[in-house]
């Protein structure tokens, strides 16, 4: 069974109706893998933000990011969208992607930034 939701089985044994339930559950999140971005930038720089999730059950998930700048501050974006880097120190890059039985996952990017 390598879709979720609620199966019946019967069966009829020896004159015995017997009937199973079977119920498939997903449980994993999906899995988050970064493209294009490097570790080091220069201040002033852009990057445009791209990363593509899987589940194994849902296929391809929608992924979306936060990126905390050097003042600890959050920015929530899409895939496709551009950050443009604006302080020498490290941020972090976060890939959040749900699948279609809310299930999440998240993968985190440290980038250092200097002048």
């Amino acid at each position: 069974l390598n879709k979720y939701g609620t199966y019946i089985l019967d069966y009829l044994i020896d004159g015995t109706s017997i009937t199973y339930l079977i119920n498939v559950m997903d449980f994993n999140p999906p899995t988050i893998s970064f493209e294009g971005i490097k570790s080091n930038y220069k201040i002033g720089e852009r990057i445009s933000l791209n990363a593509s999730a899987n589940d194994e059950i849902s296929g391809n998930c929608e992924v979306y990011f936060t990126v905390k700048n050097a003042n600890g501050q959050h920015k929530i974006l899409k895939v496709g969208d551009e950050y443009k880097f604006e302080k020498v120190g490290n941020y972090s890059v976060t890939a959040y992607a749900y699948d279609e039985l809310g299930n999440y996952g998240y993968k985190t990017y440290v980038i250092i930034v200097e002048e």
